[in-house]
């Protein structure tokens, strides 16, 4: 009687043990370790107003605020700037998200210009940095999705990549960058023309839509679409045999001041001064 009994308990601890196993593994397997990460380093940053400005700027969600503060964002100057982001994007511009063990986004400092305005051309710098903040921001945000999701907003990337032609801008990425890319570069810059869709419903975990930012994007755009017109109007110009040398002497003038306006974009753009 004894021995069955000591059996009988000994089965009764074994039991608890391994349903408690199984209890605690449920847990672990259920607890989201990557937002309690997210969550303790976006406690321990400090932000800068700077930052702080661009977060609200961009109307990053309460999630999208703490990923973008555990990527520990920094503005730097060129130098620093040049060095962090050495050219291993395959294309940035004023931004560039690296993950490499540490995640970290650093931004380019404009040097407090808002706005270029030279030849006609009128561009906000302020509102392409916050342009660029997102986009590097939707690259952490991608990371953080599941396998699955992955998938099935690929797909969605891909029609949203269509309608809004920019197959070509794509064109160059491999199929293991091609869906982060997409998926940054439809949130930061063509959210508007998927508006009420399932895609739309997943960005708004990260931020709120916001169409004056678009509104500006869309300017900035124009802007440097005019630009590269008149210096290929007075490219074409130039080269005809009947204008005179005084009608050439001037056009040329004219010419070498529009481009040197597009190269001053193009560098701060490149991020090389």
């Amino acid at each position: 009687m004894a021995k069955f009994w000591k059996n009988k308990k000994f089965m009764l601890v074994l039991s608890i043990f391994a349903v408690s196993a199984l209890f605690l593994a449920n847990i672990l397997t259920k607890t989201d370790w990557q937002t309690i990460s997210d969550e303790r380093k976006a406690r321990e940053y400090q932000p800068t107003a700077a930052i702080t400005g661009i977060a609200d700027d961009i109307r990053l969600t309460d999630k999208g605020k703490t990923i973008f503060y555990a990527t520990n964002p920094q503005i730097q100057t060129a130098e620093l700037f040049n060095q962090n982001c050495d050219g291993n994007e395959d294309n940035y511009s004023l931004g560039c998200y690296i993950n490499d063990g540490s995640e970290r986004i650093y931004l380019y400092d404009t040097e407090n210009t808002d706005t270029l305005n030279e030849n006609g051309l009128v561009y906000d710098l302020k509102a392409k940095r916050n342009t660029v903040a997102l986009h590097e921001l939707l690259h952490a945000a991608y990371n953080r999705l599941s396998t699955s999701e992955k998938r099935s907003i690929c797909s969605e990337l891909k029609k949203a990549v269509a309608s809004v032609a920019i197959e070509d801008e794509l064109a160059y990425y491999s199929d293991k960058q091609y869906c982060t890319e997409a998926f940054a570069r439809v949130g930061s810059e063509h959210i508007s023309a998927i508006s009420g869709t399932k895609l739309a419903d997943v960005y708004r975990r990260y931020f709120e839509p916001n169409d004056s930012l678009n509104r500006k994007i869309k300017a900035n755009s124009d802007s440097l679409a005019r630009l590269s017109q008149k210096i290929a109007h007075y490219d074409e110009q130039i080269n005809l045999k009947e204008q005179t040398v005084s009608d050439y002497n001037l056009m040329v003038r004219d010419y070498n001041s529009l481009v040197d306006t597009y190269s001053k974009i193009a560098s701060i753009l490149d991020s090389r001064k």
